[in-house]
């Protein structure tokens, strides 16, 4: 309260949605005691990116304490007023320098920086001590020829190095753009101390930059007598001393810690070492980080962090031609499969294809036969993932295989749901068939796409009467009740995509079939997570049928329940049909026109693509 704080966020463009979420909420909660700076490059957004809607809807609300800056090049005067501050010479001597530096730069901070840096390496900028002032011969900077390439400048600076730096910074490479100096100890068998010296030079250069950590020489002991010769091609380097080093990278993070100054110059310093050496060094890395990684979770109980998660595999995958014990290979199978689905989660699909593809690469030819389930759980987060990639036919082909392998009603069941999820777009007919198809695996007596009529519905239709009339709604529909089996609440997954299926493609026999069989199951054994989807499309079928009192208890129902689980992956679902289908029927126009938006965010986060694509574009038609 009496102590107001700034909070600096940069490249908002890249937050994710929880972060843009969670902005609008302490500027709220705290509008008088923190200052939020958030700062996103233009040039990677539009007005429909997440970013910019968080920062319109902040505007509107609090239009008189929000400030927009637009940070452009700095103009010929600001360089001259940069060179005068830190030359101490008038405007008009430095006419001439602030000129040639504007050309150099195009007016760009971080490259004036660099460039009067180089004048100075160079000698062409001087402090003369017989006339205590700077000195500068324009002409002899023009004569010298120096690049305008930033970049090339700081690859020159670089290869000017002692040969020891530059050979610790290609070690630092294969760690990352971000690195610490214990990692560098274990990589080259050396003390933190005989690391610092060896890098200072790049530090005092300015190619590489502190990051975070203590400065202290000796921070951690460590036992280079305690190495192997070679550490990197045996599995006995990870000793309990270097995985006690390594856990503290992980956890406590007390090692200083640098980063290379551009991304460019990583690339260099990576490339400087042979493929060989590269290989040799990342194995020994990931070693070093996995066993780290494996003894922290096993203390903690928990898992490991996505970020440790994917350092560990990455670094492996990068040497894995020289893994070549079976176990080992197995085991990061299954990391890369914990990788995978990892990345699922947090929606980054193409990174998450990528490790499935690495860990299948890595499975023996037979591998349906001798590691069946990693086999399975590999294409099953493959498929998903190619899906949401856009890549259809790839998807398309990977579930016909595991549909061929597959052993259990489940798993096929499974695949069945994401061929219809992920076809409605380019082949409904098919999607649906497939659909039902995965309905026949969890036990439905359900004929073909063709032969389903109003008798079908009629019949189930009637079956859910019978249940009403058995069944306290009002007790009922106070929470969600778990399916009774797993193969139940597939059955009730498939269901409600089937019914929202026969929607889009009109055919009403069957979402009337499908809608009331969901019901059934609902009301008979529980839902789970499909509770709050099947009550929002039921209300839809009641509107329909014009019984606008009974539909709006049930979304009423079913809004108060996606409240208490906002974790549901229906969400989106429930949000679009409720906005688009039903809510306007008995309340206001404006809370329908929210849930559609609602739907359309959350489609978006939690991966239902197409969901989202819809809620956006019935919210636009309606709003525009």
């Amino acid at each position: 309260q009496y102590r107001p704080i700034v909070l600096f966020i940069d490249d908002l463009q890249w937050a994710d949605r929880g972060t843009l979420n969670l902005l609008p909420m302490i500027l709220e909660e705290t509008r008088d005691q923190i200052l939020v700076i958030a700062a996103y490059r233009e040039n990677e957004v539009d007005e429909n990116h997440p970013a910019m809607h968080t920062v319109t809807s902040i505007r509107q609300r609090d239009s008189g304490q929000v400030t927009h800056l637009t940070l452009k090049p700095l103009s010929l005067s600001d360089i001259s007023q940069l060179l005068k501050d830190a030359l101490h010479r008038s405007e008009k001597e430095l006419q001439s320098l602030a000129e040639l530096v504007q050309h150099k730069t195009d007016g760009n901070p971080f490259f004036i920086n660099e460039f009067l840096k180089t004048l100075y390496h160079e000698g062409l900028l001087n402090f003369d001590l017989a006339h205590q002032r700077w000195v500068w011969d324009v002409q002899a900077i023009n004569k010298k020829g120096i690049t305008d390439n930033v970049v090339a400048l700081m690859l020159k600076k670089m290869q000017k190095l002692p040969q020891q730096t530059q050979h610790i910074m290609e070690l630092a490479a294969c760690i990352g753009s971000r690195f610490d100096l214990e990692m560098l100890t274990v990589i080259q068998s050396s003390t933190i101390e005989d690391v610092t010296q060896q890098l200072w030079p790049a530090i005092a250069e300015g190619l590489i930059l502190q990051d975070g950590g203590a400065w202290r020489l000796g921070v951690g002991e460590t036992n280079s007598d305690a190495m192997t010769a070679d550490p990197l091609i045996s599995n006995s380097i990870v000793s309990n001393k270097v995985t006690s080093q390594a856990n503290r990278m992980l956890a406590h993070a007390v090692s200083p810690h640098c980063k290379f100054l551009h991304d460019r110059m990583l690339e260099a310093a990576y490339h400087s070492l042979s493929d060989d050496k590269r290989q040799i060094t990342h194995l020994q890395i990931g070693r070093v980080l996995r066993e780290a990684m494996l003894e922290a979770s096993h203390d903690s109980g928990q898992e490991a962090s996505s970020t440790v998660l994917f350092s560990v595999v990455e670094q492996l995958n990068r040497a894995v031609a020289l893994i070549t014990e079976t176990d080992e290979r197995i085991q990061l199978v299954s990391l890369n499969l914990q990788a995978a689905e990892r990345a699922k989660f947090l929606g980054v699909w193409d990174v998450a294809a990528r490790y499935a593809l690495k860990g299948m690469a890595l499975l023996p030819d037979n591998a349906w036969a001798t590691e069946y389930s990693l086999s399975y759980a590999f294409h099953l987060v493959r498929i998903e993932c190619e899906y949401l990639n856009t890549h259809i036919e790839l998807g398309n082909q990977l579930s016909e295989t595991a549909l061929q392998y597959a052993q259990s009603a489940y798993e096929k069941a499974n695949i069945s749901r994401l061929q219809l999820t992920y076809n409605i777009s380019n082949q409904l007919p098919w999607a649906i068939e497939r659909g039902l198809e995965g309905l026949r695996y969890c036990g439905l007596d359900i004929p073909c796409l063709q032969k389903i009529d109003d008798k079908w519905a009629d019949k189930e239709e009637q079956v859910l009467a019978e249940t009403l009339k058995k069944v306290d709604l009002s007790k009922a529909l106070l929470a969600v009740k778990d399916a009774g089996s797993e193969l139940l609440q597939l059955e009730c997954l498939l269901l409600v995509q089937v019914l929202v299926s026969a929607k889009v493609a009109g055919l009403p026999a069957l979402l009337r079939y499908a809608d009331c069989r969901a019901m059934n199951v609902l009301l008979k054994h529980g839902a789970g997570k499909q509770t709050v989807a099947i009550l929002g499309l039921y209300s839809f079928l009641l509107v329909k049928q014009k019984s606008f009192k009974e539909a709006d208890f049930f979304s009423q129902s079913a809004v108060n329940l996606a409240q208490q689980h906002s974790d549901s992956t229906d969400l989106p679902m429930f949000y679009f049909v409720i906005g688009s289908l039903q809510w306007f029927y008995t309340s206001p126009f404006s809370e329908a026109v929210k849930y559609q938006q609602k739907s359309h965010e959350l489609g978006f986060e939690k991966g239902d693509i197409f969901t989202g694509i819809f809620a956006g574009f019935s919210n636009s038609i309606i709003n525009y």
